[in-house]
Parts: structure tokens; sequence; C-alpha cells
């Protein structure tokens, strides 16, 4: 059953970021790398809000669990997703007046916001039913929830490619549509019932006791990894923020087992919360395993670097293959500094997780003009690497 298990999680992260990643490559080539830089900014600050979601709701959700009573898991569940929704609707209200009302202060233009807001929202959905489904070891019916949203998205934009026309405002709302089928089917298997407002407030205030630091500590996170490649963006241009996009949508296709490697290895980790000894063993069991995986994988990225993002965007973004050969080497720091997350997360020493992500985002916004302006796209990649030195000493230590 373990066995079984490991491999339906594999499976769909395999369908989600393997989707994602020829989605990425689609979009690359029908958007030209302006118009696909633009995109990625906005899937930036959709991460972003992701992040902050995740860390406090669907990522914490797992650890509480192992610590909840068998007869609180029902009000728990139910609590849980109401609670979720009311910040989606909050979220939802917001991005559209935002749109709305302060179109000149946005370059995307507000049918593009727009659209980008609701295939946001409707993504945090299908994202919080599907990691429910994955924590209460439901991961069949994540799979099948997956395999219907990805599915039915790069179909869509892969006949309106070659058939029709797309563009950007084209390709928002057909990646938001998309969701809906699967939302629907995952609220079908949920069945969280009527709100209870005992139950939305319980689970708020156990998320906001435990949450706080884990949620400060996506925002940090969120800060530290992407504030390089915002800047770049920023400062160099959409073309710039475009092809480092692209090379990170190409490391993107290791996330397949970085992804399935925590979202399996968590819950499991967290039943040993109470004898450090066997989760260290546990953890560098699995990290060991992932290493010989991984590794192999990174030399090869690096080495063919030009040709893959040629094959991947086209002409206009060989220019900056050398991009290849610096997340190579951010990704090695990033596969060690994994089991060392999980073993900080299950132990709740989630003051010390903020406090790593405190250093290295004062690092890449004290440092990120200076290397960005004096060195271009490769200051952009050295100060990334740097500020995950940084976090992973301070973590080790």
């Amino acid at each position: 059953m373990k066995l079984a298990e490991k491999y339906w999680v594999l499976a769909d992260q395999v369908v989600v970021s393997g989707s994602a990643f020829a989605t990425n490559l689609l979009l690359a080539r029908a958007l030209g790398i302006a118009q696909y830089g633009i995109f990625s900014g906005l899937v930036l600050v959709q991460l972003l809000v992701l992040s902050l979601l995740q860390a406090s709701i669907t990522g914490l959700a797992p650890v509480l669990l192992a610590h909840i009573g068998i007869g609180e898991k029902r009000s728990y569940t139910g609590g849980l997703f109401w609670f979720h929704q009311a910040i989606l609707t909050l979220l939802f209200v917001a991005g559209i007046l935002l749109f709305l009302f302060a179109d000149t202060m946005w370059t995307v233009g507000r049918n593009i916001g727009m659209a980008a807001v609701v295939g946001a929202c409707l993504y945090f959905m299908q994202d919080y039913l599907r990691r429910w489904l994955l924590a209460t070891q439901q991961q069949p019916k994540a799979f099948a929830i997956d395999v219907l949203t990805n599915v039915l998205q790069l179909l869509a934009l892969a006949v309106l490619f070659f058939v029709y026309h797309l563009d950007l405002l084209i390709a928002l709302w057909v990646v938001a549509l998309t969701y809906i089928p699967s939302v629907a089917l995952g609220i079908w298997w949920l069945k969280p019932g009527v709100p209870i407002a005992k139950d939305i407030r319980s689970v708020a205030l156990l998320h906001a006791r435990d949450g706080k630091w884990m949620l400060s500590s996506a925002l940090l996170q969120w800060t530290a990894g992407n504030f390089y490649v915002m800047a770049a963006g920023w400062w160099l241009g959409a073309a710039a923020l475009g092809a480092l996009r692209l090379g990170q949508y190409i490391f993107g296709l290791l996330n397949v087992l970085l992804q399935a490697f925590e979202t399996y290895i968590l819950p499991k980790a967290a039943h040993l919360h109470q004898e450090p000894a066997a989760l260290i063993r546990f953890l560098r069991k699995q990290f060991l395993q992932l290493s010989v995986l991984l590794i192999p994988v990174l030399i090869l990225l690096a080495v063919f670097g030009k040709p893959l993002l040629h094959m991947a965007g086209g002409d206009t973004y060989t220019a900056y293959s050398y991009v290849m050969i610096g997340l190579a080497i951010l990704y090695v720091f990033t596969l060690i500094g994994y089991p060392v997350r999980i073993a900080l997360r299950v132990q709740l020493l989630n003051k010390f997780y903020f406090y790593g992500y405190v250093l290295a985002t004062i690092f890449s916004v004290a440092t990120a003009y200076f290397m960005i302006h004096f060195f271009q796209l490769w200051g952009a990649l050295a100060g990334m690497l740097l500020a995950q030195c940084m976090l992973l000493v301070y973590w080790l230590y």
C-alpha cells in the first residue's frame, strides 16, 4: 500500500509538472518572448498568493491532521474548506477591484488583469482540493482532477495555436475555464457540507496560531526566491524575464520529483516528530535516493542548455542559454535544502524556518540593484545562488 501511495503521488506530480512544462513551451512560442515575459510576471504574482495560501492553510493541514483526534477530523475538514473559500472570495473581490478601478496603474490592461484574477482564484481552489485529497490518502482522486484540468487545458491551447489564433488574453481565459470541471468534481468528492460558524472559527484560530510563522516565511520565501527574477524583468525587460522563466520551467521538470518528495514525505515525517533520530534517518535515506536520480539530470541540463532553449522557445531565447548553467548549480543547493526544510516543519521549528528567509530576503533586496546593473542576468543568477546558500547554512546551523 505504501508503495502504491508513493507511485500515485509521483504520477500526480508528473501530470502537474509535465503539463505546466508543455503549456509553457507552447506559450513561449505562441506569444513571443515579450508577451511570454508578461505572462510569466502574472504567474509569479499568482505563485506568491498561492504560496501564502499553502503556508497558512493547505501546507499546514497535513501536519495538523497528525495532531487532531479522529472524532474532530470531519468538523476540521468542513471548517477548513469554508475558511479557505472565504479567503478566496476576498482575494477575488480585491483582485477585480484592483484592475477595475486602478487600470491606469497596470501596463497589462484591464481585460488581461481580470482574466488573470479569475484564473488564479480557480487555480487556488483546485490546488486546495488536490492537496487535501493527497493529505488524506485519496491519491487516485487527486490524480483524476489533475488529469482532467491539465489535459483539457493543454488540448484547448494546442488547438487554438495550431488551428485558430492564440494571444495572451485568450490563453488566460482558456487556462481559467479549464479549472472549472476539476473544481466541481473535487468539491463533490470532498462533500464539505454547509458552513458551520463554530468549525470555521475553530479552524481560523488553529491556523492563525500555528501558521503565523509559516505565512511570514512563505512571503519571505517567495521574495528570497523570486525578487531577483522580478527585478531582472523590471530592470532588464520582459524578454530577460521570459528567458529566465522559460529556463526555470525546463528545470521545472525536476519538480516532478522534488514536489512529489515533499508532498509524500511530509505526512510520513510528521508521524516521526517525537523521534528525532528516526526522523533524521528517514530523511537521509529519502534524500540519497532523490540525489541519485537528480544529479545526473542537472549535469545534462547544464551541458546541453543552449540546444534545449532553442528547441523550447526558438531562436530569440538562445542568447540567454547561460541561464541553464546557473539554474543547474542553484538546483543542487535547492535539493540539499529539501530534507532540512521538512525536518524544521515537522518539528514545528517554524520560527527558525522564518528567520532563515529573513536573512535570504534581506540579502536579495540589498544586493539586487548592484548585481543586476553591473552583471546583468548573470548577476541575477549569482544573487539567487548566494541567497540560497545563506539560507541553507543558517538552517543547518
